[in-house]
């Protein structure tokens, strides 16, 4: 009886091994089947991701968002705890702060559109006309350029 135990055993411990092998095996051709099939469908897989991409960006952009102003909700809670609400009824004290962070997120998004984004645009605007200028003056003056700095002419001709 105990040889035949034994021999039970050992014909467990083999086919456990032998269906631990194929699945591995089976998991290795899938894959490769997998990488395979995705590198000749390199355009089409490529598309289905963007969709993918499209279809969670609000996700994304909510995930994100949440990360940012986190910092600023704890620290108006923090304050707010202390100032107002003492300890008591922390839910209201959360929601509190959850609006008051998204009050000051917009106000500085409203300050920064109003302000920042019109200076940044002249300076833009500026600096496309002075490039044009330069461009202009280089252009109109190559011969002076050259009789002034003759080592520039040797390294953009190639002639030394």
């Amino acid at each position: 009886m105990n040889k035949e135990m034994k021999t039970n055993q050992k014909v467990k411990e083999t086919l456990r091994s032998v269906l631990t092998n194929t699945g591995t095996l089976m998991l290795i051709v899938a894959s490769c089947t997998a990488v395979i099939a995705i590198i000749l469908n390199w355009e089409k897989v490529m598309e289905e991701l963007g969709r993918l991409v499209s279809v969670l960006m609000p996700f994304i952009f909510g995930v994100v968002l949440s990360f940012l102003i986190n910092p600023l909700v704890n620290s108006v809670n923090r304050f707010l705890d202390d100032l107002a609400f003492k300890g008591r009824n922390n839910k209201w004290c959360k929601y509190t702060s959850v609006g008051i962070s998204y009050i000051v997120l917009l106000g500085a998004i409203t300050i920064v559109i109003v302000y920042i984004v019109p200076q940044v645009s002249e300076s833009l605007k500026e600096l496309t006309k002075s490039l044009g200028k330069g461009y202009g003056y280089i252009v109109n003056n190559t011969e002076e350029i050259q009789e002034k700095y003759p080592f520039y002419q040797c390294r953009i001709l190639a002639n030394c």
